[in-house]
């Protein structure tokens, strides 16, 4: 029996080698079976950390993906 679709769109990506060496050492060490489950989860935490200093923060002292090459 096929899989049902659960998931229907689909990313493609590049990143840097430091990167994909990170995303295995996080897959293995939390024991996802594949590399997908792996970036899905890590990206809901990086949406989820984006959006709390939003809501702690205050208006306007929410840091975007700019301001830290200001800093």
């Amino acid at each position: 029996m096929a899989r049902p679709k659960t998931m229907q769109t689909r990313k493609i990506i590049s990143v840097p080698a430091e990167m994909a060496e990170a995303i295995d050492e996080y897959r293995f060490g939390h024991k996802f079976r594949t590399e997908s489950e792996a970036i899905r989860r890590l990206i809901e935490l990086g949406l989820e950390a984006a959006v709390a200093p939003e809501c702690d923060a205050g208006p306007g002292n929410a840091a975007g993906p700019d301001d830290a090459a200001d800093a």
